[in-house]
């Protein structure tokens, strides 16, 4: 798919979230370091890109721990957004690019 169709497909599914969590400027925040996160790692490479993709292994533990402990997220809010499919799908794709 074209980049800015799953930009903009990205936004819309961000959006839905927002509007289904309790704070939409930290659902939103928090999203967006996860985006950036995983394109910094796509940079340099994802050891296990199919352990990644089903939210498993070394890398994903690593990318939650540091959503946890560097950026302060909340375990929950994280879990919120990784554990709906579409975001998560339309994320790994956008980083793709």
């Amino acid at each position: 798919m074209e980049y800015a169709l799953v930009a903009e497909h990205w936004g819309q599914v961000l959006r839905y979230l927002k509007d289904k969590s309790k704070s939409a400027k930290t659902t939103e925040m928090c999203a967006t370091d996860i985006l950036r996160y995983i394109r910094r790692k796509n940079e340099r490479g994802i050891k296990q890109p199919a352990l990644f993709r089903q939210r498993r292994g070394e890398e994903y533990e690593k990318m939650i721990e540091y959503l946890v402990e560097e950026k302060k997220y909340d375990l929950l809010l994280i879990k919120f957004l990784v554990d709906e499919d579409e975001f998560w799908d339309v994320t790994l794709e956008l980083t793709s690019y």
